[in-house]
């Protein structure tokens, strides 16, 4: 119902869809992350997370 409210209140606009499994890419690395948070945490463990750069494509990469 939410489509056919958003698709005809603004005729202009184009539906697109964002595939079959759309949710589930979009909810599989939370749910991965928040597992593997509470697997650590239930070992005693404190977990703080940040996200990596992106790695710089302008040059060779270097071993870490």
């Amino acid at each position: 119902m939410r489509v056919y409210h958003a698709l005809l209140s603004r005729p202009g606009s184009r539906y697109q869809d964002l595939g079959p499994d759309y949710y589930e890419r979009q909810r599989d690395t939370a749910r991965q992350v928040s597992h593997h948070v509470g697997k650590l945490a239930s070992l005693g463990y404190e977990v703080t997370l940040c996200k990596r750069p992106e790695p710089d494509q302008t040059g060779p990469s270097q071993p870490a």
